[in-house]
């Protein structure tokens, strides 16, 4: 008889009564039960250190953030105390001068504030009125020069035409305009609000510079006899230096440089009166502004004037660039060796990489302070070397030269020339000329 071995497991009647033995599942090993725990730890660890990075992250951007606010912050007071030093270097001298006057310091200083807020009052009330009147005018001129300019615009389009050259014109002159002109005149309360806006917060910032002014001049030598002795002994010589070559330097400066551009707004206003070109107050004005960005402002004046001299006719506009011309010889002739030469004793080529480095760093205020900027780091350089020379003589005394070592080192470099000697020499000696000197020799 036939024995049957009946394995452990749960039995299931089939469909035609059959039972069929299906075999449990057996329990989960250990093994199984700590790698599922290792990798919901793993797990955890994840989704933790994500959550950490995370926080990181926002907390880093907001210390960003709170150190963006600190350094606006700071910016805006630097410029206030350098805009505060500007109204100082120009009321020193009348302030020294009312002291020499015998009256007491704090109503000289008074004095010579309201001397400086005095002069740009009046010279404001002397611009302002022509300045808006010929600023009205020219803005209700200015649909009659947009067509004037569209008819000349669409005069070149078709001579070119004609030529077989094609260029769009991208809807217009007019039609750009007038879409300006719509959206402008949709915006209009805001644009008044953003006005008033501005004014209080000139007239803000004005006062603070004024006060700031006033401290400095009432108690500059207070302070810094104050800033000097907090310093340690070997650097109070250094300090006191660096604040003498600040204001003479940096003073100068910006008195030469304000001093030329009323001279230059003056000459540019009269010029462009005597000519003829149209709204000159305007042109004047813009040429005295533009003159205190060195290197470039006078031919952003002239640029200014040469465009609204354009709109009388090419005659006038070339009168305009005659004109400009002489006023740049005079300031660059007559005025600035005798002004601004004294306080700005840089290369052109110096002053000119100080003016594009200022404009990238930091735009309009880069291009009016980069080149004062760069001529105090000139007296600080030079001062440096000059104490340098000073105390080793030893390294800057000259010495016999060598000639072998001057032979050897242009025999190298004469490896890399093209001709041994110069082009011009060779033409000359056997060409033309040298046939001449030795035929008739």
């Amino acid at each position: 008889m036939a024995t049957t071995t009946r394995t452990p497991g749960r039995a299931r009647r089939s469909g035609r009564g059959a039972v069929d033995v299906q075999p449990e599942t057996a329990p989960a090993a250990p093994a199984d039960n700590a790698q599922q725990a290792a990798e919901l730890t793993t797990s955890a660890w994840r989704w933790i250190r994500a959550a950490a990075i995370a926080l990181t992250l926002f907390l880093a951007w907001q210390l960003l953030l709170v150190v963006q606010g600190w350094v606006g912050a700071l910016l805006t007071i630097v410029l206030f105390v350098v805009f505060g030093a500007v109204v100082t270097f120009v009321a020193q001298p009348i302030v020294a001068l009312l002291e020499r006057a015998r009256i007491p310091h704090v109503p000289a200083v008074l004095a010579g504030l309201l001397c400086v807020v005095a002069a740009v009052a009046g010279l404001l009330y002397l611009v302002a009125g022509p300045l808006a009147r010929e600023v009205t005018s020219l803005a209700g001129q200015a649909p009659a020069l947009t067509s004037d300019v569209q008819q000349r615009i669409a005069g070149i389009q078709q001579t070119l035409n004609a030529h077989g050259i094609t260029v769009g014109t991208g809807g217009g002159l007019g039609g750009l305009l007038g879409a300006k002109g719509a959206s402008v005149a949709s915006h209009v309360g805001e644009i008044v609000i953003a006005g008033v806006t501005g004014v209080v917060t000139v007239l803000i910032d004005t006062v603070i510079v004024l006060v700031i002014a006033f401290w400095l001049l009432n108690d500059g030598p207070a302070l810094r006899r104050g800033f000097i002795g907090m310093l340690p002994g070997r650097a109070r010589d250094h300090a006191d230096f660096a604040i003498d070559a600040v204001r003479v330097v940096i003073g100068g400066y910006v008195r030469a440089q304000l001093f030329l551009a009323c001279v230059i707004g003056v000459l540019a206003w009269v010029g462009c009166t005597v000519i003829g070109v149209p709204f000159p107050i305007v042109v004047g004005a813009a040429a005295g502004v533009f003159e205190l960005v060195p290197l470039l402002g006078p031919f952003l004046g002239g640029a200014v004037g040469v465009a609204l001299a354009l709109t009388h006719g090419p005659a006038t506009a070339v009168e305009t660039v005659v004109l400009f011309v002489v006023i740049h010889v005079i300031e660059g002739y007559i005025l600035a060796p005798r002004i601004q030469a004294r306080f700005v004793r840089l290369h052109p080529l110096v002053a000119f990489l100080s003016l594009v480095a200022g404009i990238e760093v930091a735009g309009l205020l880069g291009a009016l302070f980069a080149v004062p900027v760069t001529s105090l780091g000139a007296v600080f350089l030079r001062a440096s070397v000059g104490d340098w020379r000073a105390s080793r003589p030893d390294l800057f005394a000259p010495q016999a030269r060598d000639a072998g070592l001057e032979q050897r080192r242009r025999r190298l470099l004469g490896q890399f020339r093209l001709f041994r000697r110069p082009p011009v020499e060779l033409v000359v000696r056997h060409g033309p000329i040298g046939w001449l000197r030795r035929r008739f020799s």
